[in-house]
């Protein structure tokens, strides 16, 4: 009974010491690798790579490959500068406080305060009634706060118009 091994099918196998002495040799090879720490594919790709002479042609010899780095320039000084346009807005000057005359600001300041305790009195109070907290306090503030509003609106209406 003969085996694939002991007869060859095409005629182009090896003779069996050949066989025998390549078995060895990538014995001995497959040793080496593992004793470097590579593994078969990677040893593969060593072998290949040095068939292709690709080793030559990056160490730099006359066919060598360029470095495909050389020919780009550093972004930085590529990169356009805009023009930073001033952000510093032009104020105009407030008016000074001599421009308006004494009696017009104390009657400002007189409206002011009456509009703030109508406000307040007025909120103050209707929350107090509505939440039913302390009503004598609450209609004390509405009555506080409607008698303010009544006074702004008597003063603004009949202010003297000062151009």
């Amino acid at each position: 009974m003969t085996t694939e091994e002991d007869s060859p099918a095409d005629g182009d196998a090896e003779p069996a010491d050949a066989a025998a002495t390549k078995s060895d040799a990538s014995g001995r090879d497959e040793d080496a690798d593992e004793r470097r720490g590579e593994s078969a594919a990677a040893s593969a790709a060593r072998e290949d790579a040095e068939a292709d002479g690709i080793e030559s042609r990056l160490a730099g010899g006359p066919d060598a490959l360029a470095d495909p780095r050389d020919g780009l320039q550093n972004p930085a000084e590529n990169v356009p500068r805009p023009e930073v346009p001033d952000t510093t807005p032009d104020t105009p000057e407030a008016p000074s406080t001599d421009d308006v005359p004494e009696g017009l600001r104390a009657e400002f300041w007189e409206l002011v305060f009456a509009a703030n305790v109508a406000l307040f009195g007025l909120s103050l109070g209707a929350m107090l009634v509505g939440f039913q907290e302390n009503v004598p306090l609450g209609l004390l503030a509405l009555l506080v706060g409607g008698l303010a509003g009544l006074f702004l609106v008597h003063r603004y209406r009949n202010r003297q118009h000062t151009p």
